[in-house]
């Protein structure tokens, strides 16, 4: 089980820009969102939590 929520921001493990926990999935998916510069819009994709952590707070 994650301890992930909904508005946590996040990131890929590897690596990736801020995204932002839009959904939790009971099937250990979360939906994030994050704006990308390149095509000017908000982007979602379902990922795996085990690919995520979150960002610390600054």
């Amino acid at each position: 089980m994650s301890n992930f929520q909904e508005g946590d921001i996040v990131e890929l493990k590897s690596g990736s820009p801020n995204m932002t926990i839009t959904e939790i999935n009971g099937n250990g998916y979360a939906v994030v969102a994050w704006y990308c510069y390149d095509s000017n819009e908000i982007k979602t994709k379902p990922i795996e939590t085990t690919a995520l952590k979150k960002k610390q707070n600054s």
